[in-house]
């Protein structure tokens, strides 16, 4: 369920053992999936109300069932909730009244906790805002509590709350709680039948798993046979645990979009619970589906029965049946590059899988490359992936490698690492010239400061005076009860730059905060940036850039570091659209949501320690080129000042003056085919909403049949946007249709983004080349370079040339 991060009670409805521990929310329309008497699964929208009334006839709404609420509502806790069974306690402004058998048994005001019973009911309420169980109740006297149902307690097992129906008797439902945009994802579902369950998280926030929208989403549950779904708190929270057979512990299954995982409300735990029977089969598998010459891939075999159970202590025959190499202590170690076939057999049972040997490793990397935060006395694995030239890759084993590290802050048995004391350190992981390296328990970052925007207190201010707009909380589309909506006018013309802004009337206090981030949703682009205004400790201010255009639609998420030589503590005082361009008179709006500050870790009095660069073996397709030059740039800047504008002109120019043939981005249509030599170039546009289809109707047909009767070599493709395509099932299109078809031909993926970066995965080169929104700091930093590709050789190569 969602929950408020102040809080921690559920946003949604909890039922267990037939007692509700939550109720549903009388504010909000939120879907609960629940398991019945009957042992079937379904889902739909509980509603819950109740009132308590006095002696003397007056009555009064209790909103909530056992949350903690910040309004003037009156809400009721029941002892299988409650910790301990202890009360909040009456401190602060606070009243509890706890009632037995209809009869008011003590009414505490400023008074600790208190021990609630079975058979008690405690109600509490906040006495500056509401004043109902002081004025109309005394100990000893009738208090008649009434409550109003949608449906029969009796006849459901476990309830949990989500957002949404996604899908209903196998169709797409309508969505009545919208968290828009591309996201990690957490969905529970049945079949029609009500008896099987469906536990899916959808990973997102990567490169190669940008997350699913609602409406993709709907559309994968219905081709998965899925008759009812609901959708669960996603985003960071997105994390699914298993027991790890292999190891018999528990493992997060899923890569969280976060570097650690995120408290949780509540978790649907399931376990099988039907006897043991015979065995039935024998499940075979390898920890990578590719392996390099001489390191080991762990093979896992496992015995089990028709109920999925496995028997342990089964003794597994395994054997190499096709291929070179050696099995010792269940890790095959391949001799030579090529196929390999790897048995298994117990008594009459055998299995097989086929692992492909790799020629050599030309790169070895970390996941997560931003490091590990692990506590002392903790573990967690230490992930190292091998990669060859053409982006094929296998996991690695420590054994196999050279890992240097401090045995005083940690140990290293195998791939687990664990933490002896909580400081940060490095690991460095070499084989041969390539070397990689793990920071654990680095200064790095926590969330230590919240804000959901929610507040009715915040302010509309438009600078300069003129500018009209207002500020509105929305409950249409957010994570939490409401999102913060700005609404902006910058039509009328001036020569000054319009603001306008959300204004935080005491401030928000973010301590020691070195970043800041938040969500944002547009309905379409705007030239305009967003910025927050932060005021240090001596009350100067300082506006840090959340993001230079709104050049996306649905929700993002912006951040930005705070510089360390601002005062500290720091407030949070605005956040605001402003023009970049008196000339960009756009108006419209954009919704806030989940700010959040993130405040340094210092440990042990030690400072943050810098990754260092991975060594790793050179593109052997990036070398300086001298034949027949293609040139492609990034097309023009969203963000138009007289510097982008100035930038922009020298750049193409630069690459119109070393190059054949030149491409800009964005300017050759919705479709675009030439050949040069034995290179097809296609351009596609994904302009609108990260989409091809969206963008334009009919270029996905005249992509497919181009790549079916591609004779060429080599194939380059670019994207006037990102390679995450705001549709999933869009994305693993065009990844699956270019793997099906060019399979063996040197393939690139070109697209804009925020740097020059090149991603070689399953043969193709992704390349990302930085936009024309370049700052002068990127400029005096590095400076902008450009693309060139030499179309002249049989496997055409790449270079990046700064601009002189």
């Amino acid at each position: 369920s969602w929950y408020k991060g102040s809080q921690g009670a559920p946003t949604g409805t909890v039922i267990k053992d037939g007692k509700m521990l939550t109720s549903p929310p009388p504010d909000m329309v939120l879907s609960t999936f629940y398991l019945g008497i009957d042992e079937k699964f379904t889902a739909d929208y509980l509603t819950y109300s109740s009132t308590l009334t006095s002696p003397s006839g007056a009555y009064s709404v209790v909103s909530y069932v056992n949350k903690f609420h910040p309004d003037d509502a009156i809400i009721l806790y029941t002892p299988d909730f409650l910790e301990g069974g202890l009360s909040p306690g009456s401190q602060n402004g606070y009243i509890e009244l706890v009632v037995k058998d209809g009869i008011v048994t003590k009414k505490l005001i400023d008074s600790p906790p208190v021990k609630i019973e079975e058979d008690e009911l405690l109600f509490r309420a906040n006495l500056s805002k509401n004043s109902f169980l002081n004025d109309y109740f005394q100990v000893g006297e009738a208090a008649e509590f009434k409550v109003s149902l949608n449906f029969n307690m009796e006849n459901i097992k476990t309830a949990v709350g989500g957002g949404t129906i996604l899908v209903k008797e196998g169709k797409k439902h309508p969505i009545t709680h919208n968290v828009s945009g591309i996201h990690p994802r957490t969905v529970i579902g049945t079949d029609e039948s009500g008896k099987m369950l469906y536990l899916i998280t959808v990973d997102g926030r990567g490169t190669f798993t940008p997350g699913y929208s609602l409406d993709s989403l709907a559309n994968l549950l219905i081709g998965l046979g899925i008759y009812t779904a609901i959708n669960l708190d996603g985003g960071g929270s997105t994390t699914m645990v298993l027991q790890d057979a292999k190891t018999d512990s528990k493992i997060v299954a899923n890569n969280p979009s976060q570097s650690s995982l995120r408290a949780v409300s509540n978790a649907i735990i399931v376990k099988n619970t039907s006897p043991e029977q015979k065995p039935y089969k024998i499940i075979l598998e390898s920890e990578s589906k590719y392996s390099f010459a001489g390191f080991g891939n762990n093979i896992y075999a496992f015995l089990a029965d028709q109920k999925n159970h496995l028997i342990k202590d089964a003794k597994i025959s395994l054997y190499v049946k096709e291929g070179k190499g050696e099995i010792k202590n269940g890790v095959f170690y391949p001799k030579s590059p090529g196929k390999a076939v790897i048995g298994a057999k117990y008594e009459d049972l055998e299995s097989e899988i086929e692992i492909t040997v790799l020629e050599k490793i030309a790169r070895i990397s970390v996941y997560p490359e931003e490091g590990l935060k692990i506590k002392a006395g903790q573990s967690a694995p230490l992930t190292i992936i091998g990669r060859d030239q053409n982006g094929y890759e296998s996991y690695l084993h420590a054994d196999d490698l050279n890992v240097k590290y401090d045995d005083s802050i940690i140990d290293l048995d195998k791939n687990i690492i664990t933490v002896k004391k909580e400081s940060p350190t490095l690991i460095e992981i070499s084989y041969g010239k390539l070397k990689t390296y793990q920071v654990i328990n680095n200064t790095g970052v926590k969330e230590e400061y919240y804000n959901g925007i929610e507040d009715s207190s915040l302010k509309f201010w438009g600078y300069p005076d003129q500018v009209l707009g207002s500020f509105e909380l929305d409950s249409t589309d957010c994570e939490g009860d409401f999102a913060g909506k700005l609404n902006f006018d910058f039509s009328t013309p001036s020569d000054a730059l319009y603001a306008a802004h959300i204004v935080f009337p005491d401030g928000f206090d973010i301590g020691n905060s070195s970043k800041i981030s938040v969500k944002v949703y547009s309905e379409t682009t705007f030239p305009h940036a967003i910025k927050a205004q932060i005021n240090d400790k001596d009350g100067n201010v300082h506006r840090i850039t959340l993001a230079k255009s709104i050049d996306f639609t649905g929700w993002k998420t912006l951040s930005a570091e705070i510089p360390k030589d601002i005062p500290r503590p720091l407030t949070l005082s605005k956040l605001y659209v402003v023009q970049n361009n008196v000339e960009d008179r756009q108006s419209g709006y954009v919704k806030f949501d989940s700010f959040m500050a993130y405040e340094s870790l210092s440990q042990n009095g030690k400072t943050a320690i810098e990754r260092p660069e991975d060594v790793y073996e050179p593109d052997p397709l990036e070398e300086v080129s001298l034949g027949t030059k293609l040139a492609i740039t990034p097309g023009k800047p969203s963000n138009k000042t007289l510097f982008t504008n100035l930038l922009y002109k020298i750049s193409t120019d630069f690459a119109k003056d070393n190059a054949q043939k030149y491409i800009e981005i964005g300017q050759t249509g919705p479709y675009y085919n030439e050949k040069i030599n034995d290179t097809e170039i296609i351009c596609l546009d994904n302009s609108k909403q990260k989409s091809i289809r969206i963008t334009d109707k009919n270029t996905w047909g005249l992509f497919l049949d181009k790549l079916k009767n591609i004779k060429s070599g080599n194939v380059i493709i670019t994207l006037t946007d990102s390679v995450d395509f705001s549709d999933p099932e869009e994305y693993e299109l065009f990844i699956s249709q270019i793997e099906k078809n060019l399979s063996g031909k040197t393939v690139y993926v070109v697209y804009p983004g925020d740097k020059d970066e090149v991603n070689i995965k399953n043969g193709v080169r992704f390349i990302k080349i930085h936009n024309a929104n370049y700052t002068v700091r990127e400029y005096l930093k590095s400076g902008p370079k450009m693309l060139f590709f030499d179309l002249s050789k049989d496997k055409i190569t790449y270079e990046f040339k700064a601009v002189n």
